[in-house]
């Protein structure tokens, strides 16, 4: 089973909040009806979905997303390298639709700048030792400066960290939002590898009345929200007692529903 993640529930939350707002004004989206289900699977309405290939609707006939595709990432990580006058890059691509389509589409868009790959190498998803080492000796060789990485954190986390270990410098990292956005980015164990990257980040903005909604959140309002006991659970550290709880002799604590999420 895979590990819950609180975060992706709280992004969730974000699209059903936008829903019920949409459902409450008259003056948007009027004489229709909105509703919305719940799976532990990849929706069909994804917010973090950002594959090319789902774009295709002969294949995909009826996925939507609210985040840009990896086409227009592609492009603006290769305006980015214009911009600077980049004309011989590496590029690091994880070993999935989302590594692989998106840095292929980066590689041929470089040509608009007359730039040009020194490489183009995988990283696997299931981490290998041999692998990462290999990917690193291809970067510390290469007369290129300048690393275009294409993955999620999971997966460049190795890489980042042989880079310290090795005490990488001279190299200009430029992330993908994949791994970009990870609070990881900026653990002072990267700081001397990293100084100078840059990230791609995904434009973002508050939601007026979300953090309310947020707060106002609990088990007893939404019983038929699957994922709701726990996300409390995994918040507050704590289990909600069963038939067969003994409250008197239990060596964990319970979830009452009642916590304070302020």
């Amino acid at each position: 089973m895979r590990p819950f993640r609180s975060p992706l529930y709280q992004r969730l939350l974000a699209m059903v909040f936008a829903i019920e707002e949409i459902y409450e004004n008259p003056a948007l989206l009027p004489n229709a009806t909105l509703g919305f289900w719940m799976y532990d699977t990849c929706a069909e309405i994804s917010y973090g979905s950002t594959v090319s290939l789902l774009s295709d609707k002969q294949q995909f006939p009826s996925f939507l997303r609210t985040v840009p595709s990896d086409e227009h990432q592609s492009r603006v990580l290769a305006d980015l390298i214009g911009h600077f006058g980049w004309t011989w890059v590496e590029i690091v691509a994880e070993e999935s639709d989302y590594g692989w389509l998106g840095s292929q589409i980066l590689k041929a868009e470089l040509g608009r700048y007359s730039a040009c790959a020194a490489f183009h190498v995988g990283l696997p998803v299931v981490y290998s030792e041999r692998r990462v080492k290999y990917v690193m000796n291809v970067i510390k060789e290469s007369q290129a400066k300048v690393i275009v990485s294409f993955s999620s954190m999971k997966t460049m986390l190795p890489l980042r960290k042989e880079a310290a270990r090795l005490n990488l410098t001279g190299k200009v990292w430029i992330a993908s939002e994949g791994w970009a956005e990870n609070e990881q980015f900026s653990d002072s164990e990267f700081h001397k590898v990293l100084n100078g990257s840059l990230r791609l980040l995904i434009q973002k903005s508050l939601m007026p009345g979300f953090r309310n909604y947020m707060l106002g959140i609990r088990p007893s309002l939404t019983p038929s929200d699957i994922f709701m006991r726990t996300f409390w659970e995994d918040v507050f550290g704590c289990q909600w007692p069963t038939n067969e709880t003994n409250r008197t002799s239990i060596d964990f604590k319970l979830c009452y529903g009642t916590e304070d999420l302020a």
